[in-house]
């Protein structure tokens, strides 16, 4: 083996190392009630079948639906059947005057009755009524009563053809009485089949139309519900496993660092946690895909869980192999149909083949829950209260563990026997490896200088802020004293033109006063 196989070798064991310590933290959380505990998982599912209502005991029908299973289970009354306005019905039938069963008036209204056309026996033997209509509730057995009193299931009939039909469906009747009563009767064959073909259609519709609205509803309701506790315990495992894993390298980090308190020591450990914070922040949107695919594969589990039941009676255990094994049945059809850009089909179906040996192997693990689960509360019954976790975690990292080695195996073969094993494929794989451990290194190293940087730009930038600081100070000043200066010169301006004003003045009295002297002057010379 040269050195480069050994190096993908080793990569490959350093990623099956990391699959099975993710692995562990997730079994384990889900194990201990973190993830579980949102699930109810019973017999027959979450919604009750027809089929499991038939069976002889409610341990698959649902805990909603155990009053109407009872119902339909007792002894069928009359009473039950009883409607409040049958006088008026048969007041009705009797003014219209035909004999349904014979196609004649009727001679005597006296002897008109109304006949069930399918018996109410019959109708309340039939278990697809009670889940139907939910007779478990009186609005339900009332709804099923005024079913079988409807219009549709009347026959106006003399009333010794009603009284020699009995319980018998008009097709029962019809075999069972010699022709020679039959015409004694007068009844005709062909009216009696259709009416039986028209009761038969209501009834049965209505009853199928309530069935799929009540289940729908049911599906729609429980569906939602597990597709938001399978999205929460998706979200949940990828945030804790994170959290977890962040933790567990920063614990190797401190015990290998010998000053841990020491200045550097606690700056770098303070860069450390400020990445692991900014790369959680990246994976939150991939976090909240896998809680959409865990939530979409819940609603189906749901579905696919309800479909089987129809078919086939499933108990819990198998209900929570459903429900765990859906979200890598969604994956597997994908990856094959959907796969990633780039992908070749070799890959395509190696990581198919991983993911349903994944599936598999859960599936299997979690048969042998309850048996350890019964071992050790026989042999150790100290651990009696915790014996359903402890078989949980076991199973659960078993299986997590053997997923994991299986996904290694698969890996390995494909390096030994497909054209990935080649020696460009090789150098290829190391190729990258490297350029992307170097870019790990220099983006740290970028991380480290650029902190350094930020903090002597801050330092410059808190100077030059003292300095603007200060300038701004001196200019507040020069415009105070630029202000006062500008007030003096304004002043001295005006006074300036006022003693302009005033020389101005005294010049003219002065001219005014010589030329008074002289015409004073004048005046005394010629006196």
């Amino acid at each position: 083996m040269n050195t480069k196989e050994k190096t993908l070798k080793q990569k490959r064991l350093e990623q099956l190392f990391q699959e099975c310590q993710d692995t562990v933290i997730s079994q384990t959380l889900s194990a201990l009630g973190l993830c579980k505990g949102m699930f109810t998982d019973r017999d027959g599912g979450n919604v009750t079948t027809l089929k499991n209502f038939k069976r002889e005991d409610n341990s698959y029908v649902h805990e909603r639906d155990h009053a109407s299973y009872e119902q339909a289970n007792k002894k069928f009354e009359r009473s039950d059947y009883t409607d409040r306005a049958w006088n008026e019905k048969k007041a009705k039938y009797k003014a219209g005057g035909i004999d349904k069963y014979t196609g004649k008036e009727f001679e005597d209204s006296t002897s008109v009755d109304l006949d069930h056309i399918t018996p109410l026996k019959k109708i309340d033997s039939n278990k697809k009524y009670h889940l139907a209509y939910n007779t478990g509730t009186d609005s339900g057995r009332e709804r099923l009563r005024d079913i079988a009193n409807n219009d549709q299931n009347l026959a106006p009939t003399n009333a010794s053809i009603n009284r020699s039909k009995g319980k018998k469906t008009n097709s029962e009747f019809l075999e069972s009485t010699p022709i020679e009563r039959k015409k004694e009767l007068g009844v005709n064959d062909e009216l009696m089949k259709k009416e039986e073909k028209k009761s038969q259609k209501y009834i049965e519709s209505q009853g199928n139309k309530e069935l799929l609205k009540k289940q729908t509803k049911e599906i729609l309701s429980s569906g939602g519900e597990q597709a938001i506790d399978m999205g929460v315990k998706q979200a949940f495992s990828s945030l804790m496993i994170e959290v977890i894993n962040i933790t567990f390298n920063e614990v190797k980090i401190i015990v290998r660092d010998e000053n841990i308190l020491d200045k550097k020591s606690l700056k770098q450990f303070n860069n450390r946690i400020k990445r692991n914070i900014r790369a959680f922040i990246c994976k939150v949107p991939d976090i909240l895909k896998d809680s959409i695919k865990g939530g979409i594969s819940g609603f189906l589990s749901n579905l696919f869980t309800f479909i089987i039941n129809n078919f086939i009676s499933t108990a819990k255990k198998i209900v929570t192999m459903i429900r765990e094994g859906f979200r890598a049945i969604y994956r597997v059809f994908k990856m094959i149909f959907f796969p990633p850009e780039g992908m070749s089909k070799t890959e395509i179906w190696a990581n198919a083949i991983k993911l349903l040996s994944t599936t598999l192997i859960t599936t299997f693990a979690l048969t042998f829950t309850d048996t350890i689960a019964a071992f050790l509360t026989v042999n150790l019954p100290i651990l009696t209260p915790i014996a359903d976790v402890i078989a949980s975690v076991f199973i659960g990292i078993i299986s997590g563990l053997a997923s994991a080695l299986i996904s290694y195996l698969i890996d390995s073969l494909l390096d030994k026997f497909i054209d990935r094993h080649d020696e460009q494929m090789m150098d290829m794989l190391l190729e990258q490896s490297e350029i992307r451990e170097k870019l790990v290194t220099d983006l740290i190293t970028f991380i480290n200088t650029s902190e350094k940087s930020v903090q002597v730009y801050t330092h410059i930038i808190q100077r030059n802020q003292l300095i603007c600081q200060n300038f701004a100070t001196i200019e507040n000043n020069n415009t105070v004293i630029h202000s006062g200066i500008s007030q003096s010169v304004k002043k001295i301006q005006k006074v300036t033109e006022q003693t302009k004003s005033q020389i101005t003045k005294s010049i003219e009295t002065v001219n005014s006063i010589e030329s008074s002297q002289i015409d004073i002057e004048i005046f005394l010379a010629n006196y």
